[in-house]
């Protein structure tokens, strides 16, 4: 029998050219994003420590986390994680 997968625990590297990009789109600072993210919940979802480390690419983002960034910015979740690869 195979494992299922535990989508909980998944984790990706976030694209942070494409983060910035969305979010100079939505025209939001980092700080002014952290605050719309954690806007309501109990517990802080991202600090900006975390996601300075993310974008930085010494942490990885966990799925339940991008698909909290995705109910702001409604991109895709494939989106903020897809390189995009040009050919010469």
């Amino acid at each position: 029998m195979s494992n299922p997968v535990n989508h909980k625990n998944m984790e990706f590297e976030l694209n942070p050219e494409r983060f910035n990009y969305v979010l100079d789109l939505f025209r939001l600072t980092k700080d002014e994003f952290i605050s719309r993210l954690n806007d309501g919940r109990k517990r802080e979802v991202l600090n900006l420590n975390e996601l300075n480390d993310i974008l930085n690419k010494k942490a990885k983002i966990k799925l339940s986390v991008l698909k909290k960034i995705d109910e702001i910015f409604k991109q895709g979740l494939t989106w903020y994680i897809l390189i995009r690869i040009y050919f010469l």
